[in-house]
């Protein structure tokens, strides 16, 4: 299989992702098309692409999240949305398993101090992503999809060039949808656990 090919084919897509491209359909034509291994893509090409425009986000959990976000949409691209459900018991399952390995959770506002800029370990990492994600779900619930995802874009974009974080993502949700979602914020970034509403929601799909 040829590089040249497939990197001409992501060149030419102009697909719908967060801000930016995912898979094309010359792509699953190369042979590219089984489940695990457009999993496999989706987690490189939404790490690479929201590590790259977010970098001005001075949080690892809304950074990760994003991605993670990200990649749940990219799935349910694929499978529909009625496997969102599903999905999220899943995700719900692997991060209490990684939970299982971690005697202090981060919280989502934290970031690697200036005087030891070293990434936490794996499951550190995990559980960021993951919070950070759930997080957009739950935002997903009370706001819709379409709202969130145009609200992200206007966050990316207007954050680069500058610092961006938590309070800049409402205001852009808030003022995309018309809704208030300063008590979804509030669950989340005041604690370190899965808040039990969206627990009890998805963890038994």
């Amino acid at each position: 299989m040829a590089l040249g090919k497939i990197a001409a084919s992501v060149a030419t897509y102009s697909g719908s992702f967060p801000g930016g491209v995912l898979i094309s359909t010359p792509l699953l034509e190369l042979g590219l098309g089984s489940d695990a291994v457009l999993k496999m893509m989706d987690g490189e090409l939404a790490q690479s692409w929201f590590g790259f425009t977010t970098q001005a986000v001075p949080f690892d959990g809304l950074r990760w999240g994003l991605a993670n976000y990200a990649i749940l949409l990219a799935e349910l691209s694929r499978r529909g949305d009625g496997a969102r459900g599903e999905a999220l018991s899943r995700h719900i399952r692997r991060y209490d398993e990684a939970s299982a390995r971690v005697p202090k959770k981060l919280p989502l506002t934290w970031s690697p101090p200036l005087d030891d800029p070293d990434e936490p370990d794996w499951n550190q990492r995990f559980l960021i992503a993951g919070r950070g994600a759930f997080l957009l779900d739950a935002l997903e619930d009370v706001v819709g999809r379409a709202a969130l995802q145009q609200a992200i874009r206007k966050f990316v974009q207007g954050g680069r060039g500058h610092t961006a974080g938590f309070e800049d993502l409402r205001r852009a949700i808030e003022a995309e949808s018309g809704k208030k979602v300063g008590h979804v914020f509030d669950a989340w970034l005041k604690s370190t656990e899965i808040p039990a509403g969206f627990r009890s929601q998805y963890a038994a799909k």
